[in-house]
């Protein structure tokens, strides 16, 4: 078996690298072995897609716009759908990536089952997704099944709120949710962040919570917030602790004046 052995060559080594085999007792220099593999650089790398900064962005306070919805629940107006909270009721908008994709999945099935916890705080839901309301109604039946729920066996074929069908991503663009760090594959577009606005009775945004694509929300935080500012706003005096929760000590707000 004397000889050469065969040359695993990733990269070019000086010849100081090279050294004799004393196991094949040929004095032929052969290559030590590479911990890393030289970057290829003969395959072109595509940028991902620039994506224009929209022109509205929503800020704490600001006034939300009014748009049309087209939903698994018909077609209407933005600013009508707040209006059915009343001058009481919030609304949370909360926006997807893609329908039929795992993590949305889970999300969708954690709001379908939070749905009464958001009622008992007077908060509406509504979702949004760059997919087709048909698309919508089939991605309701997997949803259902990630809550373990048999269409078989139960009436419940409805996820408690209306999806929002964004194809053109321009919703999404005008609330500034777009993620340019995910990208379609397929149309190379950019793709909606998990974005949660809370919207007040007064339809200004309230709370606004940006995840990336990869990272699925946690709703209970979101409750958490909602329980907070249902307080806070009884009394701009009052504020409420880190890892707060409803039932515990508030405090005063950073706006407090003490009397002299």
């Amino acid at each position: 078996c004397g000889g050469k052995k065969a040359a695993k060559k990733p990269v070019e080594l000086p010849d100081e690298a090279l050294t004799s085999d004393p196991d094949i007792g040929s004095k032929e220099p052969v290559q030590t072995p590479h911990l890393f593999e030289e970057l290829d650089t003969s395959t072109e790398i595509v940028p991902p897609v620039q994506v224009d900064a929209p022109d509205f962005r929503i800020g704490l306070g600001a006034l939300f716009p009014d748009f049309e919805c087209r939903t698994t629940d018909g077609t209407f107006s933005f600013h009508s759908f707040l209006e059915r909270q009343s001058h009481y009721g919030w609304t949370m908008l909360f926006s997807h990536p893609k329908d039929f994709t795992p993590v949305c999945t889970t999300e969708l099935a954690a709001c379908s089952s939070l749905a009464e916890e958001f009622q008992r705080r007077s908060v509406q839901l509504i979702g949004l997704s760059c997919d087709s309301i048909d698309q919508h109604k089939g991605w309701t039946k997997d949803i259902l099944a990630t809550k373990n729920v048999d269409p078989e066996t139960t009436d419940e074929e409805e996820l408690g709120f209306p999806l929002i069908a964004d194809e053109t991503r321009e919703i999404a663009s005008m609330l500034g949710m777009l993620d340019p760090l995910e990208i379609c594959n397929v149309d190379r577009i950019a793709m909606p962040a998990r974005a949660v606005f809370l919207i007040g009775p007064d339809k200004r945004n309230r709370l606004t919570i940006l995840y990336p694509a990869t990272t699925g929300r946690n709703f209970s935080e979101v409750l958490r917030v909602i329980d907070s500012l249902h307080i806070t706003n009884c009394g701009p005096e009052v504020g409420t602790p880190a890892d707060w929760h409803f039932g515990e000590d508030v405090m005063p707000a950073t706006n407090v004046v003490e009397d002299s």
